[in-house]
């Protein structure tokens, strides 16, 4: 493992990061990596490029925090390299203010480590860190290479993350006044998808909830054709009627007359002993009695309390057998009409005279 002197300010450096202090911006490009050895005689602080470089690495992240530290990072890959060497100097470089690049600070090893070049039985993909002092440097910019590896640290920090933070440029507001495009970026075409959704319920804003849906608005409109249908039919007739079997009858009355037979009848029987559940039989219209066995429909002669006279049923009918005027029954979510079961009632539509 290398060890490392700690990072010395080169002579330029120093009077960078003075003038960084009232304002100029401290702008860091890159690092390079060397095998050079300084000579006696010879200081760092005056060097303006490494002794011997070897490689470029680009800065893969920088991050400037509240104590006055620079945090650089970045990383070595001995991919394409020709001829291994030992890393005995690391330079740090930036931009001056006449845009110059110049050798910012340098270190060097005590112990360096050996890159091997590309091909041999190591393959090196190191990263590190430089942690260097810009003081009260208020404008700090580093030259971050988007191609930069990512260690697993990091990508697992930036896994946990909510979205809001780990993408926040992927955060936006629709705008709905946009029309929409048929080719375009996404938030350009999800623009148009509020803008229409606006449109279609009617409202200011695209995240209202509508008055009605599809659905019910479908079920208002076949209504209105069906009563433009007839009244087409027959102009100016207060006698028409529709059903559309939701529930909602237009000039219809809802006949449920249902009574249960309170005594056993035989086979010829005439009087019916009843007890009524609901609404009222009428002289002279019909209605069927059925129980599990049997099925008929019989006219009314008489309507008594608590007994009905009626053309003679045709098969024996137990205590409790349903007599209704319909035995149909209306189903208003599939909207249809089916036919009941003993112990059930419906609905039959009354003639208009």
């Amino acid at each position: 493992m290398a060890n490392y002197r700690g990072i010395l300010l080169t002579q330029k450096g120093r009077a960078l990061l003075a003038k960084a202090q009232t304002g100029i911006t401290l702008r860091f490009t890159k690092v390079k990596i060397g095998d050079g050895e300084v000579q006696p005689g010879e200081s760092l602080d005056t060097l303006n490029d490494l002794i011997s470089p070897k490689l470029n690495l680009a800065i893969t992240h920088m991050q400037a925090d509240n104590s006055g530290t620079c945090h650089i990072r970045t990383n070595i890959t001995n991919a394409g390299l020709e001829q291994g060497f030992f890393v005995k100097e690391v330079g740090l470089f930036a931009l001056d203010e006449l845009g110059e690049e110049i050798l910012y600070a340098i270190t060097t090893a005590t112990n360096p480590d050996y890159i091997p070049p590309d091909g041999s039985a190591t393959v090196v993909n190191n990263q590190f860190d430089i942690n260097i002092l810009v003081g009260n440097a208020e404008n700090v910019q580093a030259d971050v290479n988007p191609n930069g590896l990512v260690n697993q640290d990091d990508f697992d920090d930036h896994l946990n993350k909510p979205d809001t933070e780990a993408h926040p440029e992927a955060v936006r507001t629709l705008n709905q006044s946009v029309t929409p495009v048929n080719q375009g970026t996404l938030p350009r075409i999800l623009d148009g998808f509020a803008h229409q959704l606006q449109v279609v319920i009617g409202s200011e804003d695209w995240t209202d909830m509508p008055v009605n849906s599809i659905e019910q608005m479908n079920r208002m409109l076949r209504r209105i054709a069906l009563q433009l249908e007839i009244d087409g039919r027959a102009p100016g007739s207060n006698g028409s009627f529709l059903d559309t079997l939701d529930g909602n009858p237009s000039r219809m009355t809802f006949l449920d007359a249902t009574a249960d037979l309170t005594e056993g009848v035989s086979a010829g029987a005439s009087t019916l002993p009843i007890d009524m559940v609901r609404g009222e039989f009428l002289v002279g219209t019909q209605v069927i009695i059925e129980d599990d066995v049997n099925r008929q429909e019989l006219m009314i002669s008489a309507v008594e309390d608590g007994k009905l006279t009626v053309s003679a049923v045709a098969n024996d009918y137990k205590k409790g057998a349903r007599i209704s005027r319909s035995s149909v029954v209306i189903d208003t979510v599939k909207q249809e009409m089916r036919i009941g079961g003993w112990g059930t009632h419906s609905v039959k539509i009354e003639e208009v005279v």
